[in-house]
């Protein structure tokens, strides 16, 4: 799989009149707090379905995505990372749990707007310190 298919699926769900109601809403103008992100116009519902569709993504990839500069691939990294974590927990297989928290602490610069820390945090970092995968500890020095 390549970060081109992911890309291409996402821009299926793709509207300009979504695009624009983002760019307001998550305050992308210059001096504001989303100054920089580009938006291409994806609901996050449809997100979603992406991310399921492509759960089964490796890191390499995710990495790409979460150094776009399109506020929704970013999120499509994190949906599809959280998917992993979901798996991860239900095979209690802590030691891939321990990998993705760590790719997730690793890339934390690039979940850079309350909207994806609120989609992703509690699933990935949450979980990882209620199974004592991640010392809680880490709370302190974020």
């Amino acid at each position: 799989m390549k970060v081109i298919q992911l890309k291409n699926e996402l821009r299926k769900y793709s509207n300009v009149e979504r695009k624009k109601i983002n760019e307001k809403f998550f305050k992308t103008g210059q001096g504001e707090y989303g100054e920089g992100d580009k938006f291409i116009g994806v609901r996050v519902p449809d997100i979603h379905k992406v991310a399921r569709q492509f759960k089964e993504s490796k890191l390499h990839i995710l990495e790409k995505l979460l150094n776009s500069k399109i506020h929704e691939e970013r999120l499509l990294a994190l949906l599809i990372l959280k998917e992993q974590n979901k798996q991860a927990i239900k095979n209690q297989d802590k030691k891939w749990q321990s990998k993705i928290v760590k790719f997730y602490l690793k890339n934390r610069k690039r979940i850079n707007s309350w909207d994806l820390v609120d989609l992703s945090t509690h699933h990935i970092l949450g979980q990882a310190i209620l199974a004592k995968v991640q010392d809680k500890n880490i709370l302190n020095q974020l």
